[in-house]
């Protein structure tokens, strides 16, 4: 791996080492299998209040550190020099002088930038790859919703197909219901699936008013469920679209997707939906 994004990575895996974040990947993936008790393990529910600061702070640099690539960065040291503005930025803005926890935000910030100054050529080579994830800044989430718009008629913040009554099924689009959909297609199958189409890069695009949640990852960090958000998929040719409803519905449009769905789920037809209350799967 070459060593800015050695580095770059070292910084993202240490975030998630120190926050919820691996454990809220697998409660993420125990959901799309229908886990429901999943939905009592969230970390946070049972954490300490210093606990809980602590992952929010390591939560905030991480979102800030993959608003970049590795290769914005010409050298090392301005790499560097980045990473620890953007946590020494982050715990300033969020330690509350005079508070007991401030010394959370302060000790995790100094810990960071130490382990950021003092890696070694050595320790560098021994860092382990990490799927590509980007926060698409303001601009780039408009560029995406518009190619979204003209390829597939969804506009920003409203639903899509079968919710919006208005819209009329599009061709090589069809609703299944979501439930069924995720008990019948293991998410391995479906990140094989994108895959074998060459798709390297998927857009995850979620209507938030901030537009601080629209991203671009790896398909093995894709995992298509409603939580909290109703999000749509796509990538950059847009000859593929999923959407997950709030009211469990699951729209997949592109010719070559639904011919991928129907030869690995037989009874897809079964399971078409038509509204938002049906028997689930056992």
């Amino acid at each position: 791996m070459e060593k800015r994004l050695a580095l770059f990575t070292a910084a993202r895996r240490y975030c998630m080492d120190h926050s919820f974040y691996w454990k809220e990947q697998e409660i993420h993936e125990r959901l799309y299998r229908l886990d429901r008790s999943a939905y009592n393990d969230f970390p946070y529910i049972n954490a300490t209040e210093e606990e809980r600061l602590h992952d929010d702070y390591f939560g905030k640099v991480l979102y800030e550190i993959e608003r970049y690539h590795a290769s914005d960065f010409p050298y090392m040291e301005i790499l560097q020099a980045r990473l620890h503005e953007i946590a020494t930025n982050i715990a300033a803005k969020n330690s509350e002088e005079g508070t007991a926890l401030e010394r959370v935000i302060i000790t995790g910030c100094e810990r960071f930038c130490q382990y950021i100054q003092h890696l070694t050529a050595t320790d560098l080579m021994a860092v382990s790859p990490y799927p590509f994830r980007y926060n698409m800044h303001v601009n780039e989430s408009e560029r995406a919703w518009w190619r979204l718009k003209t390829k597939w008629g969804i506009e920003w913040g409203n639903t899509w197909y079968p919710l919006a009554l208005e819209i009329k099924q599009p061709d090589h689009v069809i609703a299944f219901q979501d439930l069924w959909f995720r008990y019948a297609i293991p998410l391995s199958t479906l990140r094989d699936i994108i895959r074998r189409h060459h798709v390297q890069r998927l857009w995850a695009l979620t209507p938030s008013k901030e537009r601080d949640l629209d991203q671009e990852i790896d398909p093995a960090l894709w995992i298509p469920i409603f939580y909290p958000w109703e999000t749509y998929w796509t990538s950059e040719k847009r000859d593929w679209i999923m959407y997950v409803s709030h009211e469990y519905s699951m729209t997949v449009g592109g010719e070559w997707l639904l011919e991928a769905i129907k030869e690995v789920w037989p009874q897809w037809h079964e399971h078409v939906y038509t509204h938002y209350i049906y028997p689930g799967p056992p």
